[in-house]
């Protein structure tokens, strides 16, 4: 029972600290570094944690309206908020919104290219929405960028079906097969 209550409570911690995280690294990211970058000032910059830290509160509470109000208010106050579209693009997957999600993840994405969680989330989203070509270079760049990834070929290679690429997705299963041995 205590083990249950554990890994409960390591979720919400885990559902709220992923946000602050990625708030944090906005605040303090590239397009910070000075006032001809767009730096926010300091009351801007209150501002913005604190509607940022309520927007994250509302969403794990699963109150998303209040949720996506208040991440759209982050945006408004620093237009180039990755980690508040990425928040809203969660949002509106779970809310099975995949277009608006896909606007909302392609602009973190453009933001923030290196944020594996960015490009993940990207794959995922252009996939609903049935871009599956495009799913594929996403999924081509991860695998190539962390050939290590195993969940990574499988990912590529449920594009590539989707793609209807079959052909490609059996040479990948290969190339799979040939790096970790035969899976009984």
């Amino acid at each position: 029972m205590h083990k249950r209550a554990a890994s409960s409570v390591l979720r919400r911690s885990a559902g709220f600290l992923l946000p602050c995280v990625l708030l944090f690294s906005c605040l303090t990211g590239k397009h910070a570094e000075g006032p001809a970058a767009g730096a926010l000032s300091p009351s801007d910059s209150t501002l913005l944690m604190h509607t940022f830290h309520n927007a994250a509160k509302e969403k794990n509470i699963g109150n998303y309206d209040a949720a996506t109000s208040l991440f759209g208010q982050c945006i408004q106050i620093d237009r180039r908020n990755h980690a508040a579209m990425y928040e809203l693009a969660r949002i509106y997957i779970k809310q099975d919104k995949p277009a608006t999600a896909l606007t909302y993840i392609k602009n973190a994405a453009l933001l923030d290219p290196e944020n594996i969680w960015y490009q993940l989330m990207l794959a995922d989203a252009l996939d609903k929405n049935k871009q599956y070509t495009q799913a594929v270079a996403v999924y081509e760049h991860l695998l190539k960028k962390y050939p290590e990834r195993v969940d990574y070929y499988f990912e590529l290679a449920s594009a590539l079906l989707h793609a209807r690429k079959p052909y490609e997705a059996i040479r990948l299963y290969d190339r799979l097969e040939a790096r970790i041995g035969i899976s009984e």
